[in-house]
């Protein structure tokens, strides 16, 4: 699999360095350059040979063609051995390649090797060692009819290409030609239907003419050359194979179907040939839930799980650009990266190293996180704020539109953390991927006790003579007490308290609202408490203090602990090309 990604000059980006996990989710707005990162892999991985007219003028970072334009990959494990040209011997030699590296300036481009070794030695690339690790690149536009055409850089010209080698195997000699059963069994079966094809008059004359003339033109320049028309490609069997649609006994053309049918056929090629090639894949895909329903993006969502992540074996390795929540995960935040752009700086990536080392952590995580798209929302957002029910979360929209930021258009999420409890697993992946964040939350003081009233209850626990049913509430009223202290615990110990809003004791307090026990009822109440606000300033004071708060923090904070600590400019994005 690719290990490490270094572009540098080449359209947006001006360096980037980056460790891609199998599964690679590369998330950020429009316009920041996830495409670039994918192009970038496609030119020195794909389909055509990286040589000087796989660039111009434009993919040079800010158009500044005195720059050099470097793609390299690393690879873990290196690749098989290939035969490549040594560039200190300058004679071919048997390697095995640990990285790929493609330069692009005014002299030319060049597509260098590393080896495997301590001494690192480099040789000049060709296309069979970049054979040993293709790409397979969907881009936005689905262009399924070239997917469908059979070459060897095509989804179905790679599956295919695997079956043909098969059928060629074990070889028999017939009619002094050197064929396999399978082909054997093909050129009779073919002749057969070859003598019904001819059966038109039309087509005895095409090949009569055809044949005749070509006879006329090549007797004097070509000594014993001839053509013939074949029902197939011996030279590749599968090669005039069509996959054609069929419904209610009709058969058609898949690619005049709609674009939804079309997208879902790329998309089963896409998955088979992973599939098939396991760890020899490397896929890229740019918005797989194009023309798809959610519960469709979902399904394609695990099967991608399914196809890095293998009960047997190693995977394929899938980078792909998403705007759906339904293709990302909380709880695998280590397979998101994060793409920005700012006018200095150009794209830049950022991706959490953030370990949760402890077993249970890491499955609370999972529970709480896991396939909720909601809460998954939280890396397309540009601010995020924190609260612990559906309460604050239908009311405090309402704040945010009187302050004149609605929270859509602005790109700020409210996240439900399902309790008090959950917010410090948000708090501390949200921090080590730069997203900014504030937290509002319930004290609870009201649940605390005094050393006096806990003195009172261990006392009336010992008396011999309290009821059991009285007995049950004195416990529970400590284990509240005792959970309550350890949850306020929890948050007074993250970093940033700045940033970070208790309301005393709760969120209906302070805005004077009542605490009926069914939760639908707690969301109607506040909806209609803000809505019934005509000014911000009616608003509690602790609300709007964590409203400001979030608003002055910019999208990319400096020290919350990301490697990459470059200051982010908004109104510069429209600046930079791409």
């Amino acid at each position: 699999m690719i290990s490490r990604v270094r572009i540098e000059n080449f359209r947006s980006i001006k360096k980037i360095d980056f460790t891609p996990p199998r599964l690679c989710a590369l998330v950020g707005a429009n316009n920041v350059g996830k495409s670039n990162i994918l192009k970038a892999l496609d030119i020195l991985l794909g389909e055509t040979y990286p040589g000087d007219r796989a660039f111009n003028k434009d993919d040079f970072y800010n158009r500044d063609t005195n720059r050099e334009i470097k793609i390299s990959v690393w690879f873990d494990p290196p690749l098989p051995s290939c035969r490549c040209k040594s560039k200190e011997s300058n004679q071919n030699e048997h390697m095995n390649a640990k990285a790929f590296h493609l330069i692009h300036n005014q002299n030319g481009t060049f597509f260098e090797v590393e080896d495997d070794s301590n001494s690192n030695r480099l040789y000049w690339g060709n296309n069979e060692v970049r054979k040993l690790a293709p790409i397979v690149y969907i881009r936005a536009d689905r262009n399924l009819e070239k997917q469908l055409s059979i070459s060897e850089w095509t989804l179905l010209g790679k599956i295919l290409k695997e079956a043909d080698k098969e059928f060629r195997a074990g070889e028999i000699v017939k009619e002094e030609v050197r064929l396999t059963q399978n082909e054997s069994d093909l050129k009779d079966a073919m002749d057969k239907v070859l003598e019904i094809l001819k059966r038109p008059n039309k087509y005895q004359q095409l090949e009569n003419s055809l044949l005749k003339n070509l006879k006329d033109q090549t007797k004097d320049l070509l000594e014993d050359f001839n053509i013939e028309l074949k029902p197939y490609n011996p030279l590749h069997y599968y090669k005039t194979l069509q996959i054609l649609g069929k419904e209610w006994g009709n058969f058609f053309e898949v690619t005049s179907m709609g674009s939804g049918i079309q997208n879902l056929i790329l998309l089963a090629l896409f998955r088979t040939y992973a599939e098939l090639e396991k760890e020899n894949a490397i896929l890229a895909i740019e918005e797989p839930e194009i023309y798809l329903h959610p519960h469709t993006e979902r399904q394609l969502y695990r099967i991608f799980r399914d196809l890095v992540y293998p009960k047997e074996g190693e995977g394929a390795q899938i980078f792909y650009t998403t705007h759906s929540a339904n293709f990302v995960d909380l709880s695998n935040y280590k397979e998101v990266i994060l793409v920005k752009k700012d006018k200095e700086n150009g794209t830049k990536v950022f991706l959490s190293n953030l370990d949760f080392g402890d077993e249970r952590e890491r499955n609370e995580l999972k529970v709480i996180t896991e396939f909720n798209q909601e809460r998954n929302e939280v890396f397309f957002a540009r601010r995020v704020l924190l609260v612990e029910g559906n309460t604050e979360k239908h009311a405090l929209p309402r704040l945010f539109e009187l302050k004149g930021y609605p929270v859509d258009e602005n790109g700020i999420s409210i996240v439900e953390t399902g309790g008090k409890g959950n917010i410090p697993f948000f708090v501390k992946i949200l921090s080590s991927m730069n997203i900014p964040w504030v937290v509002i939350y319930d004290t609870d003081s009201n649940y605390l006790l005094s050393e006096e009233q806990m003195t009172a209850i261990n006392e009336a626990l010992k008396n011999p003579d309290i009821s059991e049913s009285e007995k049950r509430k004195l416990k529970s009223r400590l284990e509240k007490h005792k959970e309550t202290l350890r949850k306020n615990k929890l948050i007074s110990n993250l970093e940033h308290q700045d940033r970070i809003f208790g309301l005393d004791p709760n969120f209906e307090s302070i805005c004077g609202l009542p605490t009926p026990s069914e939760e639908w009822k707690k969301i109607r109440n506040a909806r209609d408490k803000f809505l019934s606000y005509n000014t911000y300033e009616e608003a509690p004071s602790r609300l709007r203090e964590a409203v400001e708060k979030l608003l002055e923090l910019d999208e990319l904070l400096n020290g919350v602990g990301q490697r990459n600590q470059d200051s982010y400019n908004e109104e510069s994005l429209n600046d930079i090309p791409f």
